[in-house]
Formats: C-alpha cells, sequence, structure tokens
C-alpha cells in the first residue's frame, strides 16, 4: 500500500514502443520479452505508425492504446514501456 500511495505517483510513462507480427489464423497475444534483444526476434518488427497512446491525466502510470490493424489479420505484440522518475 505504501508503494501505491507514495511511490507510483513519482513516475510517469515516458514511451511505448510495439514489436509486432501480423499472421492470419488465429487471435492476438501480447508476447512478453525478457531482454530488449528479444525484442526483435522471431520475425517481430518495430510499428511506427499503427498506434498512438494517451496518458491518463491524473494517474500517469495508466494510458490508453489505440492500435489501427489491418482488416483480417491478427498481432501479436510484445510492448516495451519506459518509465522514468
Amino acid at each position: 500500500m505504501y508503494a501505491e500511495n507514495n511511490l507510483i505517483e513519482t513516475y510517469i510513462l515516458d514511451s511505448i514502443r510495439l514489436y509486432t507480427k501480423q499472421f492470419k489464423g488465429k487471435g492476438s497475444k501480447i508476447i512478453n520479452a525478457v531482454t530488449i534483444d528479444q525484442l526483435d526476434s522471431d520475425g517481430f518488427t518495430l510499428d511506427k505508425n499503427n498506434f498512438a497512446y494517451r496518458s491518463h491525466v491524473q494517474k500517469p502510470m495508466n494510458f490508453r492504446l489505440i492500435y489501427n490493424k489491418r482488416l483480417g489479420y491478427s498481432y501479436d505484440i510484445k510492448p516495451m514501456i519506459k518509465i522514468k522518475s
């Protein structure tokens, strides 16, 4: 509870990058990457054009992610979220 009430307020969302892989035939999902080197492995590429995000005014760690996808395709997404204090 201490962290939620005192520490989270000191951090802000600095940037978001999405690494995506497009395909057909199954549902989209979020993929975890343990290291930065794994973000662009296995056919994932940095997507600079198909998404936007908006930070919440009162809660700096909350955001809304808006992703534009092609009709008929699904995407696996590896997000990289940079936080600073």
